[in-house]
């Protein structure tokens, strides 16, 4: 994939580990870790933490935007970094942020030290909320993200579903907000292999990044996630099969050469 219309995005606080480089898509690879504490209402946001198998939804549907971005971290050093000198200016500018609720899936052992006055200073406008789970391994977490969410219905009611982790910032959201409003668009994808794909849709070879996606959650069956689960090894296979009903239907955007 060569020259992908996906939007820009920017890294901070990189590490050791090899990196995936998607034109217009640049993002580190991290996942999970943290958090451990109880609700709290301030400055008219929502701030909620929301344990484990105790929920069904994570904000009440009466409440909800449209779409909803679901940040996946381990808030890490690095990811509180993004928090605290991307996101709010993110959140200020952008129209799809601002459109948008905000459900962070945190992993890890550190979940009695969640820094608060990072995540209310950066959603100080939105609503939140904040899902804590162990952490079961790199990529085990990677897939309970998914899992999680659609056994335990977290994007019902949404019609847009925005994956990402905190160190993916979308700085332009004008190809992304064209696909979301043509109503025969039910996901945006990134793939790994950057495999030709001459059409840009029915590219069934292709490997779906779980960095970034977006999907309608009505296209995607609990089932069919569930299966890919107990059928695959890692996040991409697991999501590549999981979304394959969009994929060879043609229902994209983003394959593209």
């Amino acid at each position: 994939m060569k020259d992908t219309e996906l939007p820009d995005t920017e890294q901070l606080g990189r590490d050791a580990h090899p990196r995936t480089f998607l034109s217009h898509l640049r993002m580190a690879h991290a996942l999970m870790l943290v958090l451990s504490l109880a609700s709290m209402w301030k400055m008219g946001s929502r701030r909620e933490l929301l344990v484990g198998t105790e929920i069904t939804a994570s904000i009440p549907p009466i409440e909800r935007n449209k779409s909803l971005f679901y940040v996946t971290t381990h808030l890490s050093p690095s990811h509180y970094e993004f928090f605290q000198k991307c996101w709010p200016s993110l959140l200020a500018k952008s129209q799809l942020y601002k459109e948008s609720d905000f459900l962070i899936f945190a992993t890890g052992s550190n979940a009695s030290n969640i820094d608060w006055s990072v995540l209310n200073a950066t959603f100080a406008n939105a609503t939140y909320a904040v899902q804590v789970m162990d952490n079961p391994g790199y990529q085990e977490g990677a897939m309970l993200a998914l899992t999680e969410a659609f056994s335990k219905h977290w994007f019902d009611g949404y019609e847009w579903v925005i994956r990402v982790n905190p160190d993916v910032l979308i700085r332009n959201d004008t190809f992304l907000r064209k696909s979301m409003q043509d109503s025969s668009i039910k996901g945006i994808f990134a793939d790994c292999l950057e495999t030709p794909c001459a059409t840009g849709t029915n590219c069934t070879n292709r490997l779906i990044h779980t960095d970034f996606f977006a999907i309608r959650p009505e296209a995607v069956s609990e089932q069919a996630v569930l299966e890919a689960r107990s059928k695959q090894t890692n996040a991409e296979r697991m999501a590549t099969q999981a979304f394959s009903s969009i994929v060879l239907a043609g229902l994209i955007a983003g394959f593209r050469t």
